[in-house]
């Protein structure tokens, strides 16, 4: 996450280190989701064993995967807070073969050609798109030769038809969709309209004023639904969602793009998918 994000993720962390079970964008949400991440490990791993991996971000899912898988992992997070909260959800807490750094995934204190393997969830969606080159140029530097990168990243979202709030809504309801792609659905359509990569982003902030301006109190959602979007979207993180060919340009001046699977959970996975890079030889 960028620095001056720290305090916003901080209190939207909260309900995300309670019920990780609860948390729609977290690779738990599924077990395609997570499946895939097994699969695409298996790929980068290439038959070797007790690799060094890097984490960027707290995400148990993902360290508790690379722990499993019998590496050495360096865990990367901007906050000290959310990064011990979130250990507290590790299947081994006390694993000493993780290593924990307080750092800026764009600065990353890390040796050049010391990783195997970087993994991240929805990492570039969490940084500016005018630092993405930055952002996957850092990965690229400390990979060693014959690494991989694989990642997760909401893309092509400003492509789609827009909805308005309410028909954001309607169409879950028509569609029978769940709690996890509500929060998607009500979220992507607060974004900025066209694509600015100086500029087009979606606030937590902003879709929460738009909740409560016109749909909570007004019998459009269940119960359970405004209960989950009111513990869910709260806070002031900014996200970017860029075109897939705005993203694919960037970072293809660091890696190839190996393979890109989507998970079957939930409707929003099909612009949330997986993608094994490997960087240019």
């Amino acid at each position: 996450m960028a620095d001056s994000q720290k305090a916003s993720w901080e209190i939207a962390a909260k309900p995300r280190a309670k019920n990780r079970s609860r948390y729609a964008g977290g690779p738990g949400a599924g077990p395609d989701i997570m499946r895939i991440y097994s699969e695409f490990f298996v790929q980068a791993e290439d038959g070797r064993t007790s690799l060094d991996v890097l984490v960027l971000g707290a995400t148990p899912e993902l360290r508790d995967l690379t722990l499993e898988r019998g590496h050495r992992v360096t865990t990367v997070d901007l906050s000290e807070k959310i990064l011990a909260d979130m250990t507290e959800l590790l299947k081994a807490r006390d694993d000493t073969r993780e290593m924990r750094i307080v750092g800026n995934w764009l600065q990353l204190p890390l040796p050049d050609a010391s990783i195997d393997i970087v993994v991240g969830d929805a990492i570039g969606n969490n940084i500016e798109f005018t630092n993405h080159h930055r952002l996957y140029g850092g990965i690229r530097t400390v990979l060693k030769s014959g690494g991989a990168f694989v990642c997760r990243e909401v893309l092509g979202m400003c492509d789609s038809k827009r909805l308005t709030l309410v028909e954001s809504i309607d169409f879950v309801h028509a569609n029978h969709l769940g709690l996890f792609d509500l929060f998607f659905e009500v979220y992507f359509c607060t974004s900025d309209t066209g694509w600015d990569p100086r500029t087009q982003s979606i606030s937590l902030e902003k879709t929460e004023c738009s909740l409560h301006a016109q749909v909570y109190g007004k019998n459009l959602l269940t119960p359970e639904e405004e209960e989950f979007l009111k513990e869910f979207v709260h806070g002031s993180i900014v996200t970017t969602f860029p075109p897939f060919e705005e993203w694919k340009k960037t970072v293809q001046r660091h890696f190839s793009i190996s393979e890109m699977r989507h998970a079957t959970d939930f409707q929003f996975c099909s612009y949330f998918p997986h993608i094994l890079l490997r960087p240019w030889k």
